[in-house]
């Protein structure tokens, strides 16, 4: 009976031998960076994913609102208003018996001078002109 169970704590030691053994832990080390490599390579994927997923929602949004918009402008365009409106915003047309008022810019200021030559004037002319 002691021969057997001393057979036991020998078999016991020399498990524990090799797996406490310098190759033994070298060789778990290793498993556990590599695994904890591939977590690493989880985490950024998922932060990607995650980052790719409020881009999408955003997008969405805004295709959602671009959407709302175009049936707005489909619905303009289905009454005779819309269209006549449409025509007049992009091309130069006018009804018969309508006229055309053309606004165009003013080159002078308010005050009738022109401040392109205001500019242009030399030291000697600006100090002239303070004692006309």
């Amino acid at each position: 009976m002691l021969s057997i169970m001393q057979s036991d704590i020998h078999k016991k030691q020399a498990i524990r031998r090799f797996l406490y053994s310098p190759l033994v832990l070298v060789l778990f080390a290793f498993l556990t960076l590599f695994f904890l490599y591939g977590i690493i390579g989880l985490i950024a994927k998922n932060n990607d994913t995650a980052k790719n997923k409020n881009l999408a929602v955003k997008q969405r949004a805004e295709l959602e609102a671009k959407q709302v918009l175009l049936e707005a402008e489909i619905k303009k365009l289905s009454s005779n208003q819309g269209i006549e409106a449409t025509i007049r915003d992009k091309f130069p047309v006018v009804k018969e018996g309508e006229g055309v008022v053309m606004i165009v810019d003013d080159v002078n200021n308010s005050d009738g001078t022109n401040t392109d030559s205001e500019s242009k004037k030399s030291f000697w002319q600006i100090i002239k002109g303070w004692f006309k």
